[in-house]
């Protein structure tokens, strides 16, 4: 039998500590980077990225304070060029990635199944829950799922 890799915001059902708090951050983040080629890890960039780091379903400006990450995954307006279930003030801080700005899919696939779409996270909390992040689902739109769920891992890196 396959194990398949677990990729969950959270262990539990909170978006509490935004991003900056997340299990995506502080482990499976931590361990792609550790995966690396250690060639690449030393040319590795930490990069300063601004998201919701409260959660639990606010919705104001202080909400959004800077994190310094080497490995992250990107925000709903860095994918989608719009704000629909994050903090309102993430976009002020933040702008569309040029990879999907110009057009590019932002369809993922399956590890397991290379022929059959995945969902897969946003760092960015859902401002209207206290259970959810953002994640783009199979069909390539914005949605929102419930932190502890099972989703794909779309890391981004910075050299």
């Amino acid at each position: 039998d396959t194990l398949s890799p677990s990729f969950h915001m959270n262990s539990s059902d909170t978006n509490r500590g935004g991003w900056a708090s997340s299990y995506m951050r502080q482990t499976i983040c931590a361990q792609f980077k550790n995966a690396l080629p250690s060639d690449l890890q030393a040319v590795l960039r930490t990069r300063t990225i601004y998201t919701d780091n409260v959660g639990n379903a606010s919705n104001t400006t202080s909400d959004v304070t800077a994190t310094t990450d080497t490995v992250y995954i990107p925000s709903e307006f860095e994918v989608s060029g719009k704000q629909v279930y994050s903090n309102y003030y993430e976009y002020y801080s933040q702008r569309q990635l040029e990879y999907y700005k110009n057009g590019a899919s932002k369809m993922r696939y399956k590890s397991s199944n290379t022929s059959s779409e995945a969902w897969w996270w946003c760092r960015s909390p859902h401002y209207g829950t206290k259970y959810s992040f953002c994640d783009v689902d199979y069909q390539s739109d914005i949605d929102r799922r419930t932190a502890n769920w099972s989703l794909g891992f779309a890391p981004l890196i910075t050299i």
